[in-house]
């Protein structure tokens, strides 16, 4: 009799065990749990760019997505791209884009396309080409071969009819590739404000900024300050707006006009040397 007594308290505790353990695991899975994710997850966020030659109407040519259950909350995307010229091979980490020496050329109007679908996860924004012209079409490669076989050779008669090469050295340049990159900045809309600012505000806190560098192969996040060094610019915002928007999205000459900014803005290198 004794020895039943016993065994039906071991079971007792044991079941009482069971139960504190079972009630623990329910409340950590219904209250712990989710109020940890909700306060420490972070976004997982992606980005991806289509080939550019291949854009066609209707494609969304570049998305920005969470990957992740961290919901983004109020924060603002803000993407800018640019045409570059880069003097080194493209890098996984994408600090060949910080090359001092590269050639960058602000494209505004890309960003007008720009679309938040009002989604927290999954996909958050897109950019859509709406228009029939790909301004982009005439670019197939992002080999220096695309710029043009002759493009030093052009770079110098430039110079020759500027000035007759008297004050502009004609030293060989080391050219890699041309990419179009866009460059995402994500934050709140406070600190977005006081961006607009930055140059008079070197003191700004820029520890909940984010900047992600996005191209056709690649999108890595890189340093706000190498990004608020080399392509940051105050007036960015100034020429968001119609004139913008047509100059790319609707100009069969891009290409053209590119090539030849790209031949004036290596010339002007040349002239600090």
């Amino acid at each position: 009799m004794k020895n039943i007594l016993l065994h039906k308290k071991h079971f007792e505790v044991i079941e009482r065990i069971i139960f504190l353990v079972t009630f623990f695991i329910t409340i950590m899975s219904a209250v712990i749990l989710p109020v940890y994710h909700k306060f420490f997850d972070q976004p997982n966020y992606n980005f991806t760019m289509n080939y550019p030659a291949g854009w066609q109407q209707g494609d969304r040519v570049f998305n920005i997505y969470n990957h992740s259950d961290a919901e983004i909350g109020p924060l603002k995307f803000q993407n800018r791209a640019f045409m570059v010229l880069s003097r080194e091979p493209e890098t996984i980490d994408m600090m060949h884009l910080f090359n001092k020496n590269n050639i960058i050329i602000p494209i505004p109007g890309f960003d007008l396309n720009f679309k938040r679908t009002g989604n927290l996860t999954g996909l958050i924004g897109y950019v859509e080409m709406t228009d029939e012209i790909n301004p982009l079409k005439d670019f197939t490669s992002f080999s220096i071969n695309e710029l043009g076989e002759f493009y030093l050779w052009e770079v110098n008669e430039y110079i020759q009819r500027l000035d007759q090469g008297k004050n502009i050295k004609t030293a060989p340049i080391s050219i890699s590739h041309f990419e179009f990159v866009v460059f995402t900045i994500i934050t709140d809309a406070e600190t977005l404000e006081e961006m607009k600012s930055f140059s008079v505000k070197p003191n700004l806190n820029l520890y909940n900024v984010k900047i992600f560098a996005t191209n056709a192969n690649n999108s890595k996040q890189v340093k706000v300050t190498d990004f608020l060094s080399y392509y940051y610019d105050i007036e960015y915002e100034r020429y968001l707006d119609e004139k913008s928007y047509n100059k790319f999205w609707k100009n069969q000459k891009f290409y053209d006009e590119v090539y030849q900014k790209f031949i004036e803005l290596e010339v002007e290198q040349l002239k600090k040397q």
